[in-house]
């Protein structure tokens, strides 16, 4: 067993991305200090298992004008956010993915959380950054979410 921190249930940052997938995503400090490197952690969970196809990616916005949802071109300021961390829950029991085994033996829902992060560096005052998620499939699908709002010191 492992001990998980379930650190994306103690947000207040949360975007439902279809197929049962949800996003949560907050900075690493929450305070973040301007013009120094702020983690920015995404945590990707889904119940029904582990979501391999997906990609996501960070940037500031103008909170003026916000990326469309389908605009996935546009911008070539996206930071790709890379995956530290997946937790599966197998049969009640929280553990690390690499240490499950694989298919994991039962056919019902295997709830799981991957958690990304990326660095971005933030000018002072309130700061909008943007999600990118990039699907090979339809569920989730592809998209531009934004409206996630730092204050930075």
């Amino acid at each position: 067993m492992v001990a998980v921190a379930r650190d994306s249930f103690n947000t207040k940052w949360c975007w439902e991305i279809g197929g049962e997938s949800v996003l949560f995503g907050k900075t690493i400090s929450d305070s973040p200090l301007a013009n120094q490197e702020t983690v920015m952690r995404i945590t990707h969970g889904n119940v029904y298992g582990p979501i391999d196809h997906v990609k996501l990616f960070v940037r500031m916005e103008n909170p003026d004008q916000p990326t469309e949802f389908a605009d996935l071109h546009s911008a070539n300021d996206w930071v790709e956010a890379r995956v530290i961390e997946e937790i599966v829950n197998v049969n009640d029991v929280d553990m690390h993915r690499a240490d499950a085994t694989e298919p994991f033996g039962r056919e019902e829902e295997v709830p799981w959380d991957g958690r990304f992060e990326a660095m971005l560096i933030f000018p002072p005052g309130k700061q909008s950054i943007e999600i990118k998620v990039l699907s090979k499939l339809d569920h989730p699908g592809s998209g531009v979410f934004s409206d996630w709002f730092v204050d930075v010191g």
